[in-house]
């Protein structure tokens, strides 16, 4: 699978920065005799908003592990603003932060503690913003 951004169909390269927040070139993921990634190339420019659209078990979340640097592709290379995922993520170029939901009684104060409130109420970078 191969995947440009808009970026790059306009330019021809990856937005204008010289450096991608994301690359993923030939990036295959397996557990076993499941094939979760299957050869995704994707460029992402920084300051660019993506979308991971798709079906159960199409390797979204796979995809997302593999560029935090919470799983390791079983081939291919990838790069966060230039550095491999684990050194992007231990030098806070990009982040990730788990949102919790759950149900409120209405009497309840409307404001939900902090530890489960979104990176951006926290005061954080989102993901794969700089």
């Amino acid at each position: 699978m191969t995947v440009t951004s808009a970026a790059t169909e306009r330019s021809g390269r990856p937005g204008e920065h010289s450096i991608p927040a994301v690359s993923l070139r030939g990036v295959h993921q397996s557990f076993g005799a499941v094939d979760a990634v299957r050869g995704i190339d994707l460029t992402v420019a920084p300051g660019e908003v993506v979308a991971f659209l798709g079906p159960n078990g199409a390797g979204k979340t796979s995809t997302i592990d593999i560029i935090l640097g919470l799983a390791r592709p079983t081939r291919g290379e990838v790069e966060v603003y230039g550095f491999p995922p684990a050194a992007a993520v231990a030098q806070t170029l990009c982040n990730a932060s788990q949102t919790c939901t759950r149900r409120v009684p209405s009497s309840a104060p409307r404001r939900v503690p902090s530890k489960c409130e979104p990176a951006h109420l926290r005061g954080e970078r989102p993901l794969l913003y700089r």
